[in-house]
């Protein structure tokens, strides 16, 4: 999991593909506290698969099958879906955006997006994100 940048996470199982390796990755967890009441809740409502693309090894797109799950807690009455550090609403993780900024710096966006499988336009959308972030932090 170090190799992959995914400490805190387990590997189910690991598909190699011709232009892409997927890894089957979940939580360790049991249980997820409630955003609301701040209580834990071991009760899953339903789970499902993210794909998310994550690195790249060898020219090969490394992408997650994050199993995620939606909790209920019984306190509030309220359903939610578990978080993981790094991951949001975007189709990538932190490593695989931070990635694509850093090689954005001395190769044009069209290189850029299509060695990550992209097109030009997600590839400055990212930038535009993270510029957008740290003008924000910077204040």
């Amino acid at each position: 999991m170090k190799m992959f940048c995914l400490e805190g996470m387990l590997l189910d199982k690991t598909e190699i593909m011709e232009k892409c390796i997927y890894l089957n990755v979940r939580s360790p967890r049991y249980y997820a506290i409630c955003p609301h009441c701040a209580n834990a809740t071991k009760r899953v409502h339903r789970s499902g698969i993210r794909m998310l693309s994550h690195s790249i090894l060898n020219a090969k797109i490394i992408k997650l099958k994050l199993k995620v799950r939606n909790f209920y807690c019984k306190n509030y009455g309220y359903y939610f879906r578990e978080t993981f550090p790094g991951i949001n609403q975007f189709g990538s993780t932190v490593f695989f955006r931070n990635n694509i900024i850093l090689k954005i710096r001395d190769r044009s966006f069209c290189s850029v997006a299509k060695e990550h499988g992209l097109s030009a336009s997600v590839a400055r959308s990212i930038l535009t994100v993270f510029s957008d972030s740290f003008c924000i932090r910077a204040r």
